[in-house]
């Protein structure tokens, strides 16, 4: 993981010293245990997780303490800019992974006329059949996203197969 600024502050002897114990769940343990799942990318459910407390657990502990809401931001930004830098040393060789990046950064500027075209395709259609048949547009679009899912569930399971 590449180093920067700050990150002596996620040294767990650092982690320890900052965190207040309060209660019998709050220990310097469990948030070690937070912050070094968030710093290789977890999410908070599965930092809470890891460290054997409860999702909501940990963000009344985010919310509460800003000491440790302050090493949550920071081994979440440690996290990012691993993957952010990951993506631009690829991206400088592999014109694939430039453009995924500017999809996901930009989607209103590079994003996928493609599925965008689909969607709306899909609700005019929607819409029609609709009108034709009386039945809730939303409805119709909800049973057949339901549909599709089902059906790239199986194919999912026939691959894997």
């Amino acid at each position: 993981m590449a180093s920067g600024p700050g990150d002596d502050a996620l040294k767990p002897e650092v982690i320890l010293a900052t965190i207040k114990q309060s209660g019998a769940k709050r220990t310097p343990a469990r948030a070690v245990a937070v912050a070094q799942a968030l710093m290789v990318g977890a999410s908070k459910r599965a930092a809470a997780a890891h460290a054997g407390i409860d999702d909501n657990t940990l963000h009344r502990w985010i919310h509460d303490d800003p000491a440790f809401r302050a090493l949550v931001e920071q081994a979440e930004g440690a996290a990012e800019m691993t993957y952010v830098s990951a993506v631009y040393r690829a991206a400088s060789t592999d014109p694939k992974t430039a453009m995924w990046w500017l999809e996901r950064r930009r989607p209103k500027e590079y994003g996928r006329r493609d599925r965008m075209d689909i969607s709306y395709e899909t609700q005019q259609l929607a819409r029609s059949i609709a009108e034709e048949q009386g039945l809730d547009e939303t409805e119709l679009l909800l049973e057949a996203q339901a549909i599709v899912e089902s059906a790239r569930d199986r194919n999912r399971r026939a691959d894997g197969a």
